[in-house]
């Protein structure tokens, strides 16, 4: 039996971490409306300001229309984005952690100097395209000496 996707998001409360409120399942509403799985009360916050849901193995922040942003890590986010181990979301007033249990997330991807990672996949393709240069420039070189190409008839 597989269990049940879950995480819990802790209040930071000037800075520090507060009160933490746990939810489950694949998808799970949260704004003013009682009928929410995370109730917040904040004037600030929408009926339905956002969800937090799992696709694919990736969890992701959904603003559904609210009327003031939510955000990410402080950037405001449109439509759904993906969440990270540790990620602080602002909705309303108020700041909390996201703190996935199952199944764990992902932590953000950072380089050793702090700075988000680049994109490596560009580097990747360039390196296998002089790959293959390279071969080609090689088989050809190898076909016209291996035929005696360069060899008076």
């Amino acid at each position: 039996m597989a269990e049940t996707p879950s995480f819990f998001l802790t209040m930071m409360v000037n800075g520090q971490p507060g009160l933490s409120v746990w939810a489950s399942g694949p998808s799970v509403a949260i704004g003013r409306s009682e009928d929410c799985g995370i109730n917040l009360d904040d004037k600030l916050v929408s009926r339905q300001h956002a969800r937090i849901l799992l696709e694919g193995g990736l969890w992701y922040l959904e603003d559904v229309q609210s009327t003031n942003p939510t955000l990410i890590n402080g950037q405001p986010i449109r439509g759904r984005s993906v969440l990270y181990k540790g990620d602080v979301l602002k909705m309303g007033s108020q700041q909390y952690t996201f703190h996935p249990e199952y199944p764990l997330g992902l932590s953000r991807p950072t380089a050793v100097d702090g700075t988000k990672r680049r994109k490596g996949w560009l580097v990747a393709l360039i390196i296998f395209i002089m790959g293959l240069c390279v071969l080609t420039l090689a088989s050809v070189a190898f076909y016209l000496v291996y035929t005696n190409f360069f060899l008076p008839k």
